[in-house]
């Protein structure tokens, strides 16, 4: 397997080098220019749970408006783009709060908030310990970020993010079934101007934030970035009045371009990101009964309030930190185009989290991890045959994770296990995308990625105790190493009706490659290699802009089969513990529908926007034990998927004035609703309530050289309490982690 990581190494070393090499003559030509233009044109949760922080501000000089909106307009694909103004004008602070506006998206966090699990259409990630991917890909700066934890934090300094939805890995990345989630950050700009903001809001929490661009020379420019966020949490423990869900989160972002000519561009970059904040508790109501004692020994009583929990004396900690670097080079010649973009991410993460909500020495989970991913996307461009766009390229990843997750499951009566491993994943592959004209108004897409993929897992449940085996002995381990070749096609046709209004069909398929579930358990059915899942994908949209982008709808039906769907399921130990792992479900189904649509309104200022989700997922075929050890419940056909709202909505509104020479108002308000949905199969307690929010915010602004500004919001103004995530312990009592409540602040700033 080392041979293995060397070579793809080696090889992904060796592309990054022929990009370079392969540039023209002319590289370094006398008359630079931006080849990403001045006015940027980067195109690339489902609640907000346990965080809070400032919104993302509108890069200064970076446009990512209606040019980037009128390329997903005009991609025969099911895509949500947002900017950066948007994102902030919707409060999207982290990743995984981008589900809250995008239709058929869901995210959460699965424990305390370093493990986000996001799914497109019902299809993803049900790992909650963080060591495997999704089947959505997530990208920051064209990087594949295979692990949770690489984008647990907060966004810094963001131009915009694109959603695309389905199968994968056609024209850029990894092979993915769900579908693939793109962010971008701001570009240094010709400029020097900078930035900071202050703000202060509910449960003392305090955000910072700021950027200043540098232009070094006409063809050097650099942006360095911040965002900083510190406030008590908004959960009390019952019995000790401590604080939990507390913020204690950094991050810092440097970017430079680099303009050899007006053919040759390399921009790059570095990242890091920590959080030292107080973990949340979930809430447990049942753990009392479950075990006979009075109301808040171990648990909460049943009508506590939203933010009562029960930690007692454990003492629960977050200490996370990690960065990466990318470099992106595009090389223009003749007849093509170059691009080759690579990158390296590391992070490490030690975590003592009350994993079951109980006061007690029961399942308390202590999480020590370190990650380790590379990837390297090289591709061609034709530009010389009108009649076809024709993308060429080859991804390579690899990525490893070094884990000690020990539970001291049943602690206080002698039990305490851990699991230790060591994951490694290699991945390679070339890939091609086509649209080719069949007529005047008809285009016939052609899509294929063939990938090899090499899954190495070294590891397993040790007894620290002793309670089965001699104290630091594995009771179960397992050394397996598989390989999976794969390959994923795309078939479709676009017709343009007019302009500005078309319609299209796609077949596609798409895998997720094979997972081992890396958690201590004291059942054997646990660790295990669960294989790859599959998905063939079918599905007609219509797409339609005014010709100026003030109005713009898009609309998708889809039919998913799906074969092996990895899945988490609940069932018990000979003990007679329940225990999670990842299983497969043999054969599933999902069917749905999408709309999405924004009005410029005629009236000087207003803009609308809604979008709206039906999903339809259920199990075909089921299984009927998790690898030999029975199911706490029957799984039966036509049951839910996990993660599978069947209705979800938002929409929103924005209004800008100028109410003076010098000063402008803007308000927005956004409402989302997300039905209710399972976070796994077998298991009576995992499934969540209706979560709906309701935000408003205010801006004050001055219209000058050096504009300031004062911003006033409150989200989730109605003080909705919904539990977003809910799952039985090993012990069967009911832990539910409940959705932030309302929260108020203020934000002021000044750019120069």
């Amino acid at each position: 397997m080392y041979r293995i990581r060397n070579d793809l190494l080696f090889c992904s070393t060796s592309l990054f080098l022929i990009s370079v090499f392969l540039m023209p003559s002319n590289a370094y030509a006398t008359t630079p220019s931006l080849f990403l233009s001045k006015k940027q044109k980067t195109a690339p949760g489902t609640h907000r749970q346990h965080t809070h922080s400032l919104p993302q501000a509108q890069p200064e000089a970076i446009t990512v408006s209606s040019s980037a909106t009128s390329r997903a307009q005009a991609t025969p694909a099911s895509i949500s783009h947002f900017s950066g103004k948007q994102l902030r004008e919707m409060g999207v602070r982290q990743p995984k709060d981008i589900a809250l506006f995008v239709p058929g998206v869901t995210a959460i966090n699965a424990t305390s908030g370093s493990t986000p699990i996001f799914t497109i259409r019902g299809i993803g990630l049900e790992d909650y310990t963080g060591s495997n991917s999704g089947g959505v890909g997530i990208y920051l700066d064209g990087v594949y970020l295979p692990y949770g934890v690489f984008y647990s934090g907060d966004l810094v300094d963001i131009a915009g993010v694109n959603v695309l939805k389905g199968p994968q890995g056609f024209s850029e990345g990894r092979s993915s079934t769900g579908g693939s989630i793109f962010f971008s950050s701001a570009l240094p700009t010709n400029k020097f101007s900078g930035g900071l903001d202050w703000g202060y809001g509910s449960y003392s929490t305090n955000t910072a934030r700021g950027y200043v661009n540098v232009p070094f020379s006409d063809k050097v420019k650099g942006r360095l970035s911040f965002q900083y966020t510190n406030g008590d949490g908004w959960q009390q423990d019952v019995t000790t009045s401590n604080r939990y869900a507390g913020q204690d989160d950094l991050g810092i972002k440097n970017v430079y371009v680099a303009d050899f000519s007006d053919k040759i561009s390399m921009t790059f970059g570095i990242n890091y990101h920590r959080n030292y904040g107080t973990p949340s508790s979930p809430q447990n109501t049942t753990a009392d009964a479950t075990w006979g004692v009075a109301t808040g020994t171990y648990g909460v009583a049943t009508n506590s309030r939203y933010n009562k929990v029960n930690v007692g004396s454990l003492p629960v900690q977050r200490q996370e930190n990690g960065g990466g670097f990318f470099d992106k080079i595009n090389a223009q010649f003749k007849n093509f185009t170059l691009t080759n973009i690579f990158g390296i991410n590391a992070y490490h993460r030690n975590i003592i989290d009350n994993f079951d909500g109980e006061n007690g020495a029961f399942n308390d989970a202590k999480t020590n991890d370190t990650y380790f991913s590379e990837s390297d996307d090289l591709s061609v461009s034709l530009t010389s045959i009108k009649f076809s766009k024709i993308k060429l390229g080859v991804f390579q990843s690899y990525d490893q994770v070094r884990g000690d997750y020990a539970n001291d499951q049943m602690a206080s009566f002698g039990t305490n296990l851990a699991a230790k491993f060591f994951q490694k994943n290699a991945s390679i592959g070339p890939y091609f995308n086509t649209m080719t004209d069949v007529g005047h108004n008809t285009q016939i897409i052609l899509s294929g990625h063939y990938t090899h993929d090499i899954r190495s897992y070294d590891g397993g449940t040790m007894d620290l105790a002793g309670t089965y085996v001699a104290p630091g002995s594995y009771m179960y381990k397992l050394n397996k190493t598989n390989q999976y070749d794969k390959f994923t096609g795309k078939f479709g046709i676009k017709h343009n009706f007019t302009k500005d209004f078309f319609a299209y069909a796609t077949i596609s398929n798409g895998f997720k490659s094979g997972a081992f579930f890396s958690q201590s358990s004291s059942s054997s059915s646990s660790i295990a290699y669960v294989k790859p899942e599959s998905l063939l994908a079918y599905e007609v949209g219509i797409k339609y802009q005014t010709p100026d982008t003030a109005f713009t709808v898009s609309g998708a039906l889809f039919d998913y089969e799906y074969r092996n769907r990895q899945t988490l399921m609940l069932a018990l130990a000979p003990n007679d513990a329940a225990f999670v792992s990842l299983g497969s479900i043999p054969k599933a189904r999902t069917r749905g529908g999408e709309l999405e649509s924004s009005w410029v309104t005629p009236l000087k200022g207003l803009r609308l926007w809604a979008s709206f989700s039906y999903l339809d997922a259920i199990i075909l075929k089921a299984p009927s034990s998790l690898r030999g050890s029975p199911l706490l419940l029957p799984i039966t056909t036509h049951s839910t998927l996990p993660f599978s709202p069947k209705f979800s909505m938002a929409t929103g509104l924005s209004y800008t004035r100028d109410i003076s020479k010098k000063l402008t108002l803007h308000s927005t308000a956004n409402y989302m609703w997300k039905d209710k949905m399972w976070a796994s199969l077998g298991d009576a307690n995992a499934q969540s309530s209706v979560i709906q929010t309701l935000g408003l915010r205010l801006s004050l602004s001055s219209r000058s050289k050096t504009p300031w500004h004062v911003d006033f919001y409150i989200d989730n103004l109605t003080d909705r309490h919904g539990w977003a995530y809910s799952f039985t312990t090993p012990d069967n009592s009911r832990a539910q982690y409940i959705q932030t409540p309302r929260w108020y602040g203020f934000e002021i700033g000044q750019k120069f």
